[in-house]
This record gives structure tokens, sequence and C-alpha cells, in this order.
């Protein structure tokens, strides 16, 4: 039996989306691995799987929806050699199980949701003949009442209204869709512009009865020209193409599997912890020459006004904000016209403030050691209560000599810096500032230290290479520290 893992239990499922690339690792034939997964419309769901180095193996997949069980239809193998299952399911939070018959099994696969049937669309109101292109003559003007239309649908849908004016380009106007049988406002998506000629206003409407309110924008008169059309949700309608349901990003952490595509509208999350500069990357993952997707940041409470950005660098991929607030932050991604992977780095730099700064903030040192060295567990326990078991004030130079210091340690060994080398070079360093003389060489430092630093045997010679392990780290810990504060004896 494997070791246990989390989301082996229901309740720490992970988060499952749709047309998007996952993979899941089955240790045992009795390992199972749980999926959470939202769904907003009705439809067949569709898994399509494949496994990496054990080919024509695959994992046994139920599903469970308000504790209640169900099974996908079975495997069926297309033409191009793609296994597949589907279900027919409805709206809500379900789970998958995945377990396998193989043991130590990657397996890949991917979920898709089409729909069962095309929305069936019925305009009412629309005046005139539409063009070649589809679109209607509307005259906005400031002196008349909102253009109201009337919109039927039998299924869920994208409503989606596109200015279209071959002399003066796109022309910006306002709008809202009300629901009939409740009167509420349909909270829609931000008007965007995905080029120079269009100006487009986008709603996901369930079905339903709905009145459409067209009128003018910052009360211009603006005849023109609009195409109303509707699409289904799409088989990529993922959680995060809402702002409410946005997609965290930690900041300074690079965010991968950013899926866009035309049409496509993907929402992502930064929370800054204070005021400060914040600057996105895009690196175009797949294909790597596919450029970057077009992205526009708001403010949690108005995702209607976007903020404009200090810098964009179209070769780069960045875009950089100065000087924002402390708070929430919407990312919106979106297309280009064609589908693009991109990952995604927001890099957070908060404002500094000398005056902010407290040279007593007093910090606890804790030793850590290897698991069954004492002698060298030891030692660290007489680092770290140098100041008699309680805390002592590190300042800022303590904090940047000793990450110098533990850098030259790992370097010197050729590894990464550990939290170790942090927690031993410090406590050096603060304990010569706070017990030996202000000349601060290294003879003076370890002459003032002797009776403190005793027990710990790391200012000792070390002649055999062999022996004890703390031994020789003492000896390789002395020779770093003589390299490190050699300069301070010359002068």
């Amino acid at each position: 039996m494997g070791a246990q893992e989390a989301d082996d239990d229901i309740r720490f499922a992970r988060p499952g989306y749709l047309n998007f690339p996952m993979s899941t690792q089955l240790q045992t034939d009795d390992d199972v691995d749980w999926y959470r997964l939202e769904i907003f419309r009705p439809g067949n769901l569709t898994i399509r799987y494949d496994v990496g180095p054990t080919a024509g193996a695959f994992p046994i997949v139920t599903g469970r929806r308000d504790d209640v069980d169900f099974i996908f239809s079975p495997p069926v193998t297309s033409e191009d050699g793609t296994v597949s299952q589907s279900v027919q399911i409805e709206p809500g939070e379900l789970f998958l199980a995945f377990t396998g018959e193989a043991s130590e099994t990657d397996y890949l696969f991917e979920l898709s949701l089409e729909p069962l049937s095309d929305a069936d669309l019925v305009w009412r109101g629309i005046d005139g003949v539409p063009d070649a292109a589809g679109s209607f003559p509307v005259d906005l003007d400031i002196n008349t009442a909102p253009r109201i239309f009337n919109l039927s649908l039998s299924e869920p849908a994208v409503l989606v209204i596109r200015s279209r004016d071959e002399v003066s380009g796109a022309v910006r106007f306002a709008g809202q869709v009300v629901n009939s049988s409740t009167g509420a406002t349909v909270r829609q998506d931000p008007y965007y512009e995905p080029g120079e000629d269009a100006y487009v206003m986008r709603n996901r409407l369930g079905a339903g009865e709905y009145e459409v309110q067209i009128h003018s924008y910052n009360n211009v008169v603006t005849p023109t020209r609009l195409i109303f059309m509707t699409s289904d949700f799409g088989d990529a309608f993922e959680p995060n193409d809402t702002p409410d349901m946005a997609r965290p990003i930690p900041i300074n952490t690079r965010v991968s599997g950013v899926q866009t595509y035309r049409g496509d509208v993907d929402w992502l999350e930064v929370d800054l912890p204070a005021e400060g500069d914040l600057v996105f990357t895009f690196a175009a993952i797949e294909p790597e020459t596919g450029g970057h997707p077009v992205a526009y940041l708001y403010s949690s409470g108005n995702t209607n006004t976007r903020l404009y950005e200090t810098n964009w660098n179209s070769a780069s991929g960045t875009l950089r904000f100065n000087n924002l607030s402390a708070g929430r932050y919407l990312l919106r991604v979106t297309g280009p016209d064609q589908e693009l992977v991109t990952e995604i780095t927001a890099l957070f730099t908060p404002n500094r403030n000398p005056e902010d700064s407290d040279p007593n903030t007093r910090f606890f040192l804790v030793g850590l050691a290897p698991e069954g060295n004492e002698s060298l567990q030891t030692a660290i326990e007489v680092i770290a209560s140098a100041g008699g078991g309680e805390t002592i004030a590190m300042t800022s130079n303590d904090m940047e000599l000793g990450l110098t210091l533990a850098e030259i340690v790992s370097d010197t060994e050729g590894r990464g810096m550990n939290l170790l080398d942090v927690l031993r070079a410090s406590s050096q360093v603060m304990s010569q500032r706070h017990f030996t003389t202000p000349e601060n060489t290294l003879g003076d430092w370890m002459e003032g230290a002797t009776g403190r630093f005793a027990a710990t045997g790391l200012f000792e010679p070390v002649s055999a290479t062999g022996g004890d392990l703390a031994a020789r780290e003492a000896g390789d810990f002395r020779a770093r520290m003589q390299r490190y504060f050699a300069p301070s004896e010359k002068n």
C-alpha cells in the first residue's frame, strides 16, 4: 500500500478543469485520486486519456454527485487512437475518482463538455434588414430612450453584441441585459475591443426571456450598426472565466497553463499586501512563438474600468503598474485569435521607506540539524541561545550579513542555500556584534566568544578528515568564517 496522499480523500479533491491537460499518478492498485469539477450547463462530459510508459493501460473512472455515484460509458477508441468515456450530466458540483489496475502509473487525461443541442434563439423588435455581415442599423441618440430588443433563449448561451462601422471604425456604446421574469440586471463581462474596428458587449445568459437595452455612450450621438449573435458557453468554459471565480496568482510565483483562444476570457486575481509596483510577465509556452495574450488589470471593486499600465513592452511581454495600493486586483486575459498557453508571473516590489524600518525588531533563532546528529544539534542550540535563552535584537545589517555568509557557505559546498545555513550564519554575525570589541576583527571576535561557544567546537582546529560529522562540519565552517572576516583583519 502506497503512502497516504491528500487527494485520496474526497474532502481534499484536486480542482479539475475543462479542456486542459491534467495528470494523476496512482501508486498502487488500491490508490484513488479525487478531482472536483464545477459544471455550469448541462451537456455530455467526456474524458479522453492516455498514459506515459505503460501505454494501453487506462484508469477506472467513476463519478459522484450529491453523494450518489454514477458511471461513465465503456471506453471507446477512436480512429486516431484516443480513448474516451462520456456521461450526460447536469449543472453543479461533481467529483471524479481515478483508480488503476497497475502500480505507479502516470495517467494523462483531458475533460471536455459538449452541448446537448443548439440554443433556440428568437429575436423580436430588431428593425431593418441585416447586411451581408449580419449587422443592423441602430441610431443611438442622446434625445431618445434606449433601444430595446427582446431575446428568448431555450438553453444557456453567450450573447455578443458587436459594433461595426466601416467609416469611423469601432463605435462605443453602452447597455444592459435585464431578465424579463425577475427584473434583475444580468451581470456582464467588461466591454472589450478586440481590434480597432469593433467594440463588444458580452453576457452569459441562462435559458429564459430577456430585454436587451442599448443606448449611447457618454451622451454622444452614435449612429452605428450592431451585430447580434449568440454562441454556447464553449467546450472550455472554466471557473476562471468569471471575475468572481478568478484564479489566484501568488505574487512572485510563476503560474503556468493559462490557456486562451479567440473569444475566451480568463480572470486571475492577485492580492497585494502593501503599496508598491506590480509587473506581469507573459511567456508563451505553446506555441512558443505564439506571442502574448491581451491583458487588462482592474481593481476588484470595479471590473468595468481598467487601470492603465505605466508601461507595456510587447517585445518582452511585460506589463507594469506603479504605486498600486494594497488590496485585491483582477487580471483579465483574452485571445489572441489563436489558441495559446501562457506562463504568467506577478512580480511585486513594495514601496520602501527607510523611516519605516525598526532596528529593534526581535527574532527567535531556532536551532535545526539533521536527525540523529546530536552533537551538531547541541552545537546549534548553543548558538541559537546566544541571548541567554531569550530573543536577540536583529538589525537589517545582521540579516544582510547573515544571508551573505550563508551564500558563501552554500557556494563553497556547491549546493543551494538552506535555512540551516542562514540560522548559523546569522547567529555568528549577531554574536560578533553583541559580544566583541568595536574592532570586530576575527581575533577579537573569537577571543570574546570563547566562553560562550566553547561547547560548540566550531573554532577548534580539525586535523582529521574523518570522524564525527559535527567535527568535520565545524572545521569547514571555521574555515569559511576565517575567509569571510579576513578583510576586516587587514584594516
